[in-house]
């Protein structure tokens, strides 16, 4: 479906993003390995975050429908935003009754509230290619991290916010990179057109400063492996974003490159669960 254009009749609302998946689940199951404190509210607390993610997409629907004043369509949508909603609030509601801080609970449901409703509104005005709102993305999506400990601790131990700015970073440049690399391909397929949206550069940015944020990382914290996954994250996304110079490379085929992205993100989540380990024993 093309950006702006209204969802085809019997299209399920789910998101098409395939790596905002696992920028959402990587970070959950991660806190979950480093909480170390499995119980049932863990149950609850997935269902929180998984019914919320997928809450944006109908609603996308339904906004794109009204703009373009489509006179049927609307009934899927609906049934979808219904579901998603009911299990996402009953969960929010068996999280507060299994002694989840009710003022924690609150101020993460409304970042994401805003967050839907800002990424839903650009979307639907055509400005979901956005940098700064890439960025957002990645940082909203990968706060589940703080569902998962809430749900198991009732607190927000120090290294969960190591844990979320890692994969942050990491995911920032992963969807920079992507982005860098649809900008080189469609330049290649018509020589002589200057790439506009720039965004090999803010790619190779996104991936300086993660290699430099490894120095106050190591200083603030005292523990030199947090600087593992920031490095390794760094050099592997230099090393894609070089190879864009070579034509064979812009010819791979997306579904590889999206393979080994995944093989990367799933290599770093396990660096950044080493790197934390130390700092996440009881």
């Amino acid at each position: 479906m093309r950006p702006g254009q209204p969802a085809k009749p019997g299209a399920r609302p789910l998101p098409r993003e395939h790596g905002a998946w696992g920028i959402l689940l990587q970070p959950f199951i991660a806190t979950a390995i480093l909480a170390r404190d499995w119980n049932f509210a863990l149950i609850p607390a997935f269902c929180y975050v998984f019914a919320g993610f997928l809450l944006r997409e109908p609603l996308l629907v339904l906004f794109r429908l009204r703009k373009h004043k489509a006179s049927q369509g609307y009934a899927q949508p609906l049934q979808w935003l219904a579901a998603e909603g009911a299990i996402a609030l009953l969960s929010l509601v068996a999280l507060a009754a299994l002694g989840v801080p009710l003022l924690e609970l609150g101020v993460l449901t409304l970042f994401g509230a805003v967050f839907t409703a800002v990424a839903v509104w650009m979307a639907v005005n055509n400005r979901q290619r956005s940098t700064l709102l890439q960025i957002a993305a990645v940082g909203g999506l990968s706060a589940s991290t703080f569902a998962a400990v809430l749900a198991m601790r009732h607190d927000v131990p120090v290294w969960t916010w190591w844990l979320w700015a890692i994969v942050t970073l990491h995911g920032v440049a992963s969807v920079l990179s992507v982005h860098a690399r649809l900008e080189a391909r469609i330049a290649a397929a018509k020589p002589g057109v200057e790439p506009q949206g720039g965004m090999r550069g803010k790619a190779y940015t996104a991936t300086f400063v993660q290699g430099l944020a490894a120095i106050p990382a190591v200083m603030l914290s005292g523990d030199w492996r947090l600087a593992v996954p920031l490095l390794f994250s760094a050099v592997t996304h230099a090393w894609e974003l070089y190879r864009l110079n070579q034509p064979e490379v812009l010819r791979e085929r997306l579904q590889a490159v999206g393979y080994r992205m995944l093989a990367v993100s799933i290599a770093h989540t396990l660096l950044a669960i080493w790197a934390l380990w130390k700092m996440a024993t009881p």
